[in-house]
Order: structure tokens, then sequence, then C-alpha cells
């Protein structure tokens, strides 16, 4: 029995100590064995076929492999037991070491320090059991209690030993004392050895009663080397599973990607028991770059990222074909011995990583811990599943890794967003120091034009194009965003006021070179607005409104470049200060409805109010409904406060519908509205939450905004309109180019803008085009209000147009809720209640605006 381990470099030297002290202590014992006896021929012959049982049994023995070495397990036990019960001592000593050298020598080409160590290991193990088995004084008797008591001593002697010297080395090559290591190493070494004695003593018994069994006790041995393979071979089988076990429950998925990658390969090495392991990752683009990731026995995780050489064929092999490659431990074809040549290796094993419906890479094993042993087609399917677990990890990671990415860079350009621009102003705003920063906001002059004229396409491609320059020419500190449309934004740390033109002009003269774009030639130019901190302001958001407002004044000058000036805005604190605070008002209750009501011509009767916006700010005080709402549709707070105007409003109509008033609501939504989705999926909770029939909540949009962006609009419109959402245009007549489009709207209802109806009392102009639009609307079955009146004449007027409604400060001022409960039941008392609408439980209007 001998333990074969790889001793590591920095170890050689205690190694060859150790062989020093087992030949001294060999020798030592050698000495004190009983002088040589000459017994005629049968010696000659016992010695020879004694020396072959050792060969026999230390060249073919079972290689155990453990993690990170691989144990050796002969039946060398069985002619060691019957040599000492058969034979001189002496002489089986010399038989172990001629049989031992030859199989270490010839057949198992050990390296020159571990021949040395397991030489001087068997010579020091079979002179340690002689000299035990010598000293026992029934040695000499042919009974199985007397002599084979005492060889199984000796050997039981010698085994001792030499498992204490197979872990010894075991702690030079690791540096540790491994105790799961030593466990194993005495386990297997007893696995053996129990066995073995007592099959060489059931043979000595057989021997000493008959010469005849000797035919058959070799078959039993046969029989018993059988057996150790297949319960080897299961044990291998097991430990392997076990491995994979552990290897899957180890995996963290919430680890960084470098550091996941270091793990999996670390538990990769381990389980397939090699020096090192390696992850390929092929290029996502096919462009044949791959990216490496290996960590070695060392543990550390080398990265590197490249094409793939010619001489790393297999790696390109085993991913275009999908198939495994194994290259073995002296192997006689020229390319692999060449290939493994060239990466310093001795074995190795390929096998690929397949995703989703592709191979994402593959992942490679090299250097096996085994002088003896090398990869095998079962390592391979061992490898294999592994690989499908790493592939998993892996793949989860880019996607985690591709989603925070996307969650903070332009989908398009690939720049940072204008959340990652904002975060990182707000990270350089806090640095202490107070260095100066700058803010630049640049717009392309005639993007629309572009997109008009070419299409969306080269609209898109103008857009990469311009953000590569930007990028290119930006100083490398830089952040460059791009903040939509095509509007981006660069933040310079540590840039004053100088500094921050020059890097303007270099990045406006790097967009307004002449590009082509599929075949097209374009002449870009862009406006810039430069907003410096702390000169300009030290908060984020008022750099950014500040550098934004001296943009549009380059774009009024045509100056390309300007500065922010504090003396072109005159009302800018006032503004930035209200721009800010439009969601906070909304939350802090500063913000109020007041309902306008609408009466039926025909009959008189109140049909519906439209809630109407209002602020009062506790330091500017009423702030006009114009001026909070373009300043909430630039900051984006302008879904926050229409959500709130349509929440509240179907809240007061649920108040007046327990009170027995049934009347319309509708809602003035804006652009931003018209293009986000999720408005339909509020509006639709919002009706059934409070139990209304969606015909009778009215949306009220202005052509102006559905003509803005059409092909992104009208969906939004349809799906609204299949909700049953009655849909109104507000302010019609003042847009332009929406005739083509009136009869593809999903609306109901028109309503007249106010400027028309101002004048309608003596403008023959304004009757005209109120009676065109009430011709029209009438051809589409549409319904028309009247906004905006003001004295009876204009009511009498627009009675003879045939208007359905009116609306306007001759009924009502705008109200607040519980005063206009007063209203209605004062003009209720006067004209009998309107009509109740089939199927409608309560209707309203509802407006943001003014």
């Amino acid at each position: 029995m001998t333990g074969a381990t790889s001793p590591l470099r920095s170890a050689a030297s205690r190694v060859w100590w150790m062989v020093a002290v087992l030949s001294l202590a060999a020798l030592a014992m050698l000495g004190r064995l009983p002088a040589p006896r000459v017994d005629g021929p049968w010696a000659a012959v016992a010695a020879v076929t004694l020396a072959l049982g050792f060969y026999l049994a230390d060249a073919y023995p079972l290689h155990i492999e453990g993690r990170i070495d691989t144990f050796t397990v002969s039946v060398s036990e069985l002619p060691f037991v019957l040599g000492l019960l058969f034979c001189p001592p002496d002489l089986v000593v010399a038989a172990r070491c001629a049989g031992g050298a030859a199989a270490l020598v010839i057949k198992r080409h050990q390296r020159i320090d571990k021949l040395a160590f397991n030489l001087a290991l068997q010579v020091f193990d079979t002179a340690l059991g002689a000299t035990v088995f010598v000293a026992i004084p029934s040695a000499g008797s042919k009974t199985l209690l007397g002599a084979g008591s005492a060889a199984a001593v000796g050997v039981l002697a010698s085994s001792i030993v030499a498992m204490l010297a197979v872990s010894l080395v075991i702690r030079i090559h690791s540096g540790r004392w491994d105790a799961t290591m030593t466990h194993n190493v005495v386990e297997m070494n007893l696995l053996s050895l129990v066995p073995n004695v007592c099959a060489a003593l059931l043979i000595a018994e057989a021997i000493w009663q008959s010469h005849l069994v000797v035919l058959p006790a070799i078959v039993v041995g046969v029989a018993m080397a059988a057996a150790y393979h297949s319960y080897i071979d299961l044990h291998r089988r097991h430990d392997n599973l076990r491995m994979v076990h552990e290897f899957v429950r180890s995996v963290d998925g919430s680890a960084t990607s470098e550091s996941r990658i270091r793990h999996l390969l670390e538990r990769t090495r381990d389980v397939l028991r090699s020096g090192s392991a390696e992850v390929v990752l092929l290029a996502e683009d096919g462009s044949g770059s791959v990216s490496r990731r290996r960590v070695g026995a060392d543990g550390w995780l080398q990265s590197e990222s490249a094409p793939s050489p010619a001489d790393d064929w297999p790696i390109t092999m085993v991913a275009s074909t999908a198939k495994p490659f194994l290259a073995a431990r002296g192997s006689k074809d020229p390319s692999v011995a060449s290939f493994l040549a060239w990466r310093g290796w001795r074995d190795c094993l390929v096998v690929p990583m397949l995703g989703e419906g592709r191979t994402m890479g593959v992942l490679v094993v090299a250097d096996r811990n085994s002088d003896v042993t090398t990869f095998t087609d079962e390592d391979a399917r061992l490898l294999t599943t592994v690989a499908a677990q790493v592939s998993s990890v892996v793949e989860n990671g880019q996607l985690v890794d591709r989603l925070t990415h996307d969650s903070s860079h332009d989908a398009l350009t690939g720049l940072a967003n204008r959340t990652t621009y904002q975060d990182r102003l707000a990270a350089a705003l806090a640095m202490p120091g107070g260095e100066p920063l700058a803010v630049l906001l640049m717009d392309l002059d005639r993007f629309k034009e572009v997109n008009d004229t070419l299409g969306h396409h080269h609209g898109d491609l103008l857009i990469r194009e311009v953000a590569g320059r930007l990028r290119d020419a930006a100083p490398s500190a830089a952040t460059v965003a791009r903040l939509g449309g095509d509007e981006f934004a660069i933040l310079l740390p540590g840039t004053d006021h100088d500094a921050a033109r020059t890097a303007a002009q270099r990045m406006w003269d790097a967009v307004a070179r002449p590009c082509s774009l599929d075949g097209v030639d374009l002449d870009v130019e862009a406006s810039i607005g430069i907003a410096v901190a702390p000169e300009h302001g030290d908060d984020g958001a008022a750099l950014l409104k500040r550098a934004d407002m001296a943009m549009y004044a380059a774009k009024r000058a045509h100056a390309r470049i300007e500065f922010y000036d504090a003396d072109r805005d005159e009302y800018s604190p006032r503004r930035l200060a209200l721009a800010g605070h439009v969601r906070a008002a909304v939350e802090n209750g500063e913000m109020q409805l007041h309902y306008q009501p609408q009466i039926d011509v025909r009959t008189g009767a109140l049909v519906a109010v439209e809630a109407l916006s209002r602020w009062n700010h506790p330091e500017y005080g009423n702030v006009a409904p114009d001026e909070f709402i373009s300043l909430a549709e630039q900051s984006g707070a302008i879904t926050t406060l229409t959500h709130w105007a349509l929440e509240s409003a179907v809240l007061q109509l649920a108040k007046w519908r327990e009170a027995g008033y049934e009347i319309e609501v509708a809602v003035n939504v804006s652009m931003r509205n018209l293009i986000d989705s999720a408005m339909c999926s509020h509006v639709e909770e919002l009706v059934r939450s409070h139990q209304l029939n969606p015909g009778g909540l009215i949306l009220e949009v202005t052509e102006s905004q559905v003509m803005a962006d059409p092909e992104r609009t009208l969906p939004i419109l349809n799906r609204l309109a299949a909700l049953g959402v009655t849909l109104s245009i507000d302010d019609f007549g003042t847009g332009y180019s929406s005739l083509g489009y009136l009869k593809q709207l999903p609306v109901t209802e028109i309503k007249i803008d106010r400027s028309f109806i101002a004048g309608i009392a003596e403008d023959q102009q304004d009757v005209a085009i109120v009676r065109a639009i009430v011709e029209l609307a009438r051809s589409l079955g549409m319904r028309i209000v009247a906004e905006g009146v003001e004295n009876q004449p204009t009511v009498a007027r627009l009675t003879a147009l045939g208007c359905d409604r009116l609306q306007g400060y001759l009924l009502s001022a705008p109200l607040p809720a519980d005063e206009l409960t007063a209203w209605i039941d004062d003009h209720q008392a006067e004209h009998a209640p309107p009509p109740r609408l089939v199927g409608s439980r309560h209707l309203a209007a509802v407006s943001v605006h003014s």
C-alpha cells in the first residue's frame, strides 16, 4: 500500500528530507534482521514469484482521486503477508524492493522526487513489518493463530507508519493539515488493508493444509481485485454526485459578476480535481472576440478580452460544434500535443456552455491533480453537467448586469440617461471642497425637420451619430447623457467658466461636422446652454433648469453657445421655485379643485361640471393655472397633477352622487398623458373602484396635442375609447391639420375654443367658423360644447347655431365644491332635473387647466 501525491515545488526540499530519514531508518532495521538463509532452488523461485506479486500489485493499483490529490491503493498486503509466512524476512524485503521499484519505474513513470519517496517508503514499511514480525515469538509456528497473527501485526504496523508518512506529504503539499484529506487516506487504506490481510491468512491456512488450493486462491485474489475496482468506481461516482450537489448549493446569485465567476471557477476546479479552470465567453455580436476568466492553483482570478488566437483551436472548435474536446495526457496526436505545449498544460477538457438558443462559450479545466490518471469521457460528462449550471448562472448574471446597465443608460445611444446624470450631478455637488463644475445642455437645431422629412429611422441614426461624437469630444472625466429626444446633457466636474466654454466649443464643432446617414448628407447644428456651479447655483435641478434657459437663449439668438444670465431671467427665482414644488404642492394639499358648470341649451338644466386646478402657494399666493401647468409639463410633474385632479374630482363626484345629484365630469389630459400607456390602466381602475360607467367620464384633449405625435397618441386614445370613456377635443379650431385626422379620432364631443365665442354676437367671421364646426360635428355625430360664454346675446347666437351645451362666467365662475353644491341646489330649483343618462351612474368633466 502506497500513497501517491504531487508535491509542490516549494515543498520539494522537505520531501527529500523525508526520503533521507526513511532510507536511514530502513537501513537500520535491515541490519537487525536475521542473516540471509539459502534454502535451495525453491528460495530463488519463491523470491521471483514474490517479486512478481509485488510488481503486479503496484503496477495495477486502484487510483482513488481526492479534490487535490490522488490516492493509490494496491493489494500489496496480500503478497507481503504470504512472504512473511513462507519466505525469510530478508527475502521478503528484497522482493518488495525489486517488484515495487520495477512497477514505479516501468509502469507508472513517476517523477524523480515522487519515485524516490515511494521507493524509500516501500523499503521502510517492508523492513518495519519484517522487523515487527520476527520480534514476535509465535512467528516461527506454522499455525494461523501463531505465525498468522504475527504477520498481521507486522503488516498493520507498517501500514500505520505508511499512512502517517502519506498524510505528512499531503500536509507539505497543501501547506496546512487537512483533516478531511487525512480521513480519506486512512479510510481508503483500511478498506484495502483488512480484506487483503484476511485473504492472505486464508490462503496461507489453505496452503498449510494442502498445496492444491493455490490455484483457487489465485482465482479468489483476482475476484477480490475486481470487487475492489467496482467498489472504488461506485465510491467515485457517489463522490462526484456529492460534489455536484455541493456545487449547485454553493452558487451565490446575489454576488457581483466577477466574484460570482471566480467562485464558480474555484468550485469547478475542485469538482474536476484540476489545477485550473477557465470560462471563455463569446462576444454576442459575433465579432470573434472572447472574454476569458481563469482561476489557477493560487485562486487568483485573471481576466482578459481579446480575439481568440489560431493556436487556441480547441476553444473555437467546441464553440462552433457544441461538442466536448478531451486532450488526454500523453496524447499521440501532434496537433493536440502542440496545443497542450502551447498552453503549458499536461491535459485538458473543454465543454460547451449552452444558453438560450446559442453557445455562450466554453468551460475548460486543465492539469489533472494526479500523476497517474488523466481526464476521461466520464469527466467530460461530469463537466458538461457543471457547465449547464455555470451557463445558467452566467446567463442570469449577464441578464442582471444588462438590466442594471439598461436602467441607467439610454437604449438608443448607450449614453447615461436622465436618472444617472442627475445622480452624478448630485454626487459632484456633494463633494467636499466646493470645486466648480459645469452643466451643459445641448439641443439639435431643426431635428424635427429630419424626422418629418426623412422619417424616424434617419432621426435615430442622427441621434446615435451625435451621441458618438459627443462621447469622443467630451473630456474623459465628463458624463455625457441623453435626456430625451434630441436633448443631451454634459456634466464637467472641476470645470470653471472659461474651461466650460472651451469644452462646449469643442463639442459643438464635433457635432457640426457634416455627416452621411444611409446615403443622405446632412449638416447638423446645435444650441448649447451652460450653467456653472456655484456661480449659477448649487442645486442640481436649478443648474439643469438654468442651463436649459441658456440653451433656449442660444436658440433665439442663433448664438450656438450661451451662459445662463440672471439679468435676462427676471422671473427665474419664482419659476424655479414653482417648478420644483409642483409635486410637493399636490402632496401637501396646496392644490384645490374648483368646478364650473355646463348647462344643456335645450332644457337649461345642469348636465356637467368642469373641475379646474387652483394653487394657493404659501409664499407667492395664487398661481395662475397657465403658469403652473406649463411648469408641470416641463418638469414632468404633469402626470402627478393629472392623476390627482382625476382622483379628487371622481371622489367629489361620489359625494354628489350620494346626495342625489347626477352630473357629468371630464379630465383635460396633457401630451405626456397621451403617450403614457399606464394612463389607460389608471383610468380603468379609477372608474371601477368608484363603480362608474366609463362612458360618464370625459377626457378632454387638445387637437394640437393629438397632432404633435398622432402615431403615439391615437393608440392610447383608442384604448381609452375601448374602455368606454368619452373623449372630447378641447379648444377646437386653434390647432392645425386636424380635420384630416378628425374622422379617425374616437371622440364624441367637440369644445369650441373661447376665442371664437367671445365675439360671435358681432363678428360674422366667428359666426361662420362656429357654424362650420357645428355642421362638421353634426355630420360626424358629435356633441358640441361652447366655452367662454359671457353674455345673453352670445347664448342666443349659440342656441341658433345648434350648440348642445354652454359653459362660461355668465352661468357661474369656477367654485369650490361646497359652494358649487349650493349653486346646484339653486339652479335645480329653477329648472327641471336633467334627464338621467341611460346606463350611467353619474358623469363629470375634470380639467387641470384654467
